[in-house]
């Protein structure tokens, strides 16, 4: 939310991010929700704020490795 922020994103935009429910009438009447190509227009001008390993990596740091049916577990 921060580096959002810092970028000057659309608050309703950041709202619908972040999976917070409309506050107020202005926030119900937004239909930036709509709007798919704004969407990735704006995440696209405001960027993740880190950068992603490259995909030819193969150990990408800090990232659990799960064993094929330990999943099932997890979701329990």
């Amino acid at each position: 939310m921060t580096w959002l922020r810092k970028q000057r994103t659309w608050e309703d935009l950041i709202n619908f991010w972040m999976g917070h429910q409309p506050k107020n009438m202005t926030e119900r009447y937004s239909k930036l929700k709509d709007s798919l190509q704004d969407r990735l227009d704006e995440a696209k001008r405001v960027g993740y704020g880190f950068e992603l390993p490259a995909e030819e990596a193969e150990v990408v740091p800090n990232v659990p490795k799960i064993q094929e049916g330990e999943m099932e577990e997890v979701l329990v």
